[in-house]
């Protein structure tokens, strides 16, 4: 290894570090945990879109529930505990990207768009691959 190797790898390591502390701060700056920020920042969704598949852009699989009567909610003592259950399941489960979402929709003629001041609160779980969505289908319903 010669002297420019190793200068290329001492600046290398000088860059990832840099990078690292930069990024630290702005999660530290907005509060936020490394899973927060994936979440906020994930390029495959949008928060600006009235129509939820155009929020879910990125992912071609949504499940929606609209109340925490029946099944998989009857499963478990309270829906956060199912919920987070159903969380921990796609954490486990899951090869490709997912997120979940609580979103304030209405069903505007079988479409679903966002609408804070008459819609109703449902739970999206959306998912890149059609594996995983059909697992938890089987696994979950929705």
């Amino acid at each position: 290894m010669n002297f420019g190797d190793l200068a290329n790898n001492a600046l290398q390591e000088l860059k990832s570090r840099w990078d690292f502390y930069r990024h630290a701060a702005y999660l530290k700056k907005k509060g936020w945990t490394e899973q927060q920020y994936q979440k906020y920042e994930d390029p495959d969704y949008s928060t600006r879109p009235t129509r939820i598949k155009d929020c879910y852009h990125g992912y071609p699989y949504i499940h929606v529930y609209t109340t925490s009567r029946g099944d998989p909610w009857t499963r478990y003592e309270s829906w956060i505990e199912t919920f987070k259950t159903m969380e921990d399941w796609c954490k486990e489960t899951c090869k490709d990207k997912w997120r979940t979402d609580i979103l304030r929709v209405i069903d505007v003629n079988g479409e679903w768009e966002q609408n804070e001041i008459g819609g109703g609160d449902a739970l999206f779980f959306a998912f890149k691959d059609l594996e995983d969505s059909f697992l938890f289908k089987l696994k979950w319903g929705g």
